[in-house]
């Protein structure tokens, strides 16, 4: 844009628009309380293409992105103060200003991918004007770019956005939530293409049928004359990387009458349900059981005895069904998830020989979260998030200290120096485990 040039008519209210839906379509796109549509969290990276697209400059497309990024975190974090408040018991004043410096770093992300977004874009169209020997259009505009730079601008955009999410995932200890593929948790179909690609690759795929649709959006309000075709360029490889992804799904799910179903991997499960077995051909049968149990009740004593009956009746339940399915190949395990039993492992005897009780009752390996308290070497005591496997024989055969935690969930970053959280939040800091390693699983029955 030039100087004294006013930008266009309606910029400033389309670009916070632009912001909002952006956020609002990553919340009702990832599983709520309210409405789950998963297509909906494609408008998330589709807002921020548009963004670095329309922005008359590069400090106001840095600048909505990291707005879009704000909203979208805090509405698909919002369920964070919970646990903190509730079930940490940390006061008010305390969790928001932590919240608030979260959902701002988050953001930092989505700004820094809209500002590479408008970065590659303009790197191409200046290329494309000066092989067709003009000056370069001004960015504050869509420009009316030769075909390459009309596919391969959202293309390497979606590739972007992925590569932020990899990014997040790791940079201090990661943050790897609200990523776009897991939008898509409870719709099996649409995640099988994480078999070949992986969960952040599937994101940018989606991000780039997003990017697509937004790259022909901008096609489609040129100004300047030119091919009427433009739009439904994008579209097209759109409907070929989504058609592609429905139609691999397709086949892994419902692989008989197709005859590449030898040679394709076995299915990749979904979002755990209640109770739910998974047929695996390569030999082992297993059961994954969520108990959905409210957080406000999940730590009260009272509520620890329950918590093992009520995951003891629903593995019964599932093992009875699976049984039946499959009784040439019944479930060898039985999966619980993440701190599932809510109680210190090595204080509750008691509870520990009802899961052995079941195992040997059923003649099952049982894998299931809870949390313990570790031992170091100078003699301290530290709060480990465990995930133990439990012999048909009854006894605890294995145990996985998490080495990944989460920030702000199980621990604080860039408290430990100040003495005053430090002591208020020491209910809330788990410790890491020293290395990953595997726990094997003997079908003979051993561990």
């Amino acid at each position: 844009m030039k100087k004294g040039q006013s930008p266009a008519p309606g910029r400033d209210f389309f670009l916070p628009f632009l912001c909002a839906s952006g956020a609002c379509g990553l919340f009702f796109g990832l599983p709520n309380t309210l409405l789950h549509l998963p297509p909906l969290a494609l408008l998330h990276p589709f807002c921020l293409y548009l963004l670095a697209r329309l922005a008359p400059s590069n400090k106001s497309a840095l600048l909505h992105g990291w707005l879009q990024g704000f909203a979208a975190n805090a509405a698909g974090l919002y369920w964070m103060i919970h646990p903190m408040r509730d079930v940490a018991d940390m006061p008010l004043p305390v969790v928001l200003p932590l919240l608030l410096l979260l959902y701002a770093y988050l953001a930092c992300y989505a700004a820094l991918t809209v500002l590479g977004m408008r970065h590659l874009h303009g790197r191409m169209e200046k290329r494309a004007a000066q092989d067709a020997g003009s000056a370069a259009p001004p960015s504050s505009l869509p420009s009316d770019p030769n075909i390459i730079t009309l596919l391969l601008s959202p293309l390497l955009a979606g590739g972007l956005y992925g590569g932020f999410e990899v990014l997040n995932s790791v940079i201090l200890t990661g943050f790897p939530w609200l990523t776009l593929s897991s939008a898509f948790a409870f719709t099996p179909l649409f995640l099988q293409g994480a078999s070949l690609i992986g969960g952040y690759g599937l994101s940018a795929s989606y991000a780039c049928v997003a990017c697509l649709g937004a790259a022909a959006l901008c096609a489609g309000r040129e100004t300047k004359p030119g091919p009427r075709f433009t739009p439904i360029l994008p579209a097209l490889p759109a409907l070929l990387i989504a058609g592609g992804l429905y139609a691999y799904g397709s086949m892994r799910l419902d692989p008989a009458p197709n005859p590449l179903a030898s040679r394709l991997p076995a299915p990749a499960a979904g979002a755990a349900a209640a109770a739910t077995g998974a047929q695996n051909k390569a030999g082992l049968n297993f059961i994954m059981v969520q108990g959905n149990i409210d957080q406000g009740q999940k730590w009260t004593i009272p509520f620890q005895e329950k918590t093992v009956r009520l995951y003891s009746e629903m593995s019964q339940k599932a093992l009875v069904e699976d049984r039946a399915k499959f009784p040439e190949n019944p479930a060898a395990l039985v999966i619980w998830p993440e701190t599932a039993m809510p109680f210190y492992i090595s204080k509750r005897p008691d509870l520990v020989r009802e899961l052995s009780a079941f195992a040997v009752a059923h003649a099952v390996h049982l894998a299931f979260g809870g949390i313990d308290v570790s031992r170091e070497e100078d003699g301290t005591a530290s709060l480990r998030n465990c995930l133990y496997l439990m012999s048909p024989t009854g006894k605890i055969v294995g145990r996985y200290d998490k080495t990944h935690l989460v920030p702000f969930g199980e621990y604080l970053p860039f408290t430990a120096d100040i003495p005053f959280l430090r002591d208020l939040l020491q209910g809330i800091n788990f410790s890491s485990g020293r290395t990953p390693h595997p726990l094997f699983l003997d079908k003979g029955g051993g561990g």
